[in-house]
């Protein structure tokens, strides 16, 4: 059965609304913004910057993200804004170390209780 696509974030003000309300973890490789909204379904994000590889790499994995959060999307809650931002060493990590690091991510949101 194929999970249902994640509604996204697309616009720049979108972005901003999310890093403005300064509700952020990270580790090595990823930084997690996240805002409450009063929409019925959280939206998701993810910002790659140059540094972090070439378009190849980036695109890769932005796919590896928004994948892994497809098939997690519903471990996570709704109603959120979520902006995932990769860090430097984020591009030679493999789909497995991506995912424990957005689910440690997640954790540490959950026990600040900022999301649920």
């Amino acid at each position: 059965m194929k999970k249902s696509p994640i509604n996204s974030l697309k616009k720049s003000r979108e972005f901003k609304a999310v890093y403005d309300n300064k509700s952020f973890v990270a580790n090595r490789l990823l930084v997690l913004y996240v805002k409450k909204t009063e929409l019925p379904q959280s939206r998701l994000g993810v910002a790659i910057s140059r540094k972090v590889g070439n378009a190849a790499a980036r695109n890769k994995l932005k796919r590896r993200i928004k994948e892994f959060m497809r098939l997690n999307n519903t471990n996570y809650a709704t109603g959120y804004d979520i902006v995932i931002v990769a860090r430097k060493g984020s591009a030679a990590a493999s789909f497995d170390q991506i995912g424990q690091a957005l689910s440690n991510l997640f954790e540490r949101k959950r026990e600040t209780h900022e999301i649920h």
